[in-house]
């Protein structure tokens, strides 16, 4: 009876209330607008806003996804090909002197997410971990750290990148502690002992470390290291713009983690086996953050409690995908501590950390 009165509750938590309990980890956070897009266009015609639309849907089909490659899907080809059908919402933005234009689109996220479960395609959830950036540019002033004050359309272009692919992303903001920190040279030689200890401060679980040397031609020849204190993917870049040498560092990214956190969806049905226990559950507060995040992730539509003893909860998840493939994503909340001495292949077993 308790439990249900319990369950009851727990539904009817807000969004901010969640974060509030959660105390949301600093590692990982949860980004809006992943079914948006912001297309560039001539004119407010009708032809102008299907290719907007097109252009538009592409760019949350791969956002949510994390590949490119999932546009060649016929599924999702056909969905691209009639992306007007799917538009919410459309609004039009012209720049401060009137010469741009710009149209930001909406697309429905039950339809779109249906249609990359139909097609059976990854499905990067929003809770997504944050990325810190250290780049240091070879240019005729020698080396430099970038920052906003010293490379600001560098650091417009990285943004504008990191929200296309929807990952959020951290610059640090080379006062002081850093400028003692970390050199630029220590940046260049990707000196990952002293990158490690500068960016203890920073709320970042993966840090990507770019240097490249600026061309005459506009030639940007260089590399991207990411690294999460475990693992490293490198990428050698020969770009003809300083754009394209950041989209494939954004790209380094978004394959590397949506490679870890995309959950490999199912149409043929709810997977109710997978149990996940918890220990170290003192009272509602913590009851309600934990049954909270689990069904905050997408493809998890229920986190049913079987029972609640002592300090000992146990749910049960209603999910489109597997225990395993949820795992990395549940423990993207650092207070769900793994308790490697229980569970088996179907469960998953953790510690609640306060």
């Amino acid at each position: 009876m308790i439990v249900s009165v319990f369950r009851c509750l727990a539904r009817r938590i807000t969004l901010g209330l969640l974060c509030v309990l959660l105390a949301h980890p600093a590692a990982a956070r949860v980004v809006d607008d992943l079914y948006s897009a912001r297309v560039s266009v001539q004119d407010r015609s009708q032809a102008s806003l299907d290719a907007a639309a097109r252009d538009g849907l592409s760019e949350v089909l791969v956002k949510i996804t994390g590949s490119r490659e999932v546009l060649s899907l016929p599924v999702l080809d056909r969905a691209v090909r009639d992306a007007r059908d799917l538009l919410q919402q459309f609004s039009y933005q012209s720049s401060g002197d009137g010469r741009d234009l710009e149209i930001e689109l909406r697309f429905s996220s039950e339809t779109v997410r249906g249609l990359v479960i139909e097609a059976g395609a990854p499905l990067w959830t929003a809770n997504r971990p944050q990325v810190l950036v250290w780049m240091v540019v070879d240019g005729p002033g020698g080396r430099q750290l970038v920052d906003a004050e010293s490379y600001p359309d560098v650091v417009a272009s990285m943004q504008r990148a990191f929200e296309r692919r929807g990952l959020p992303l951290v610059m640090p903001i080379l006062d002081l502690d850093d400028v003692v920190a970390l050199s630029p040279g220590d940046v260049w030689r990707q000196g990952l002992a002293e990158i490690m200890q500068a960016s203890a401060r920073y709320p970042a679980e993966q840090i990507l470390i770019g240097r490249v040397a600026a061309l005459s031609g506009d030639r940007w020849l260089g590399d991207w290291l990411l690294y999460d204190g475990r693992s490293r993917a490198d990428r050698p870049v020969n770009a003809g713009s300083a754009d394209a040498f950041l989209e494939a560092g954004v790209d380094l990214v978004a394959g590397v983690v949506a490679g870890r956190f995309a959950l490999t969806s199912s149409v043929a049905g709810s997977n109710s086996g997978a149990r996940v226990e918890v220990s170290g559950v003192s009272n509602y507060s913590d009851y309600a953050a934990i049954v909270s995040w689990l069904e905050s992730l997408e493809l998890v539509e229920y986190a049913n409690v079987e029972w609640l003893r002592g300090d000992r909860l146990t749910l049960r998840l209603v999910a489109q995908t597997d225990l395993q493939s949820l795992r990395p994503l549940i423990e993207l909340n650092s207070r769900l501590v793994p308790d490697n001495r229980g569970g088996d292949g179907a469960n998953l077993v953790y510690v609640w950390q306060n």
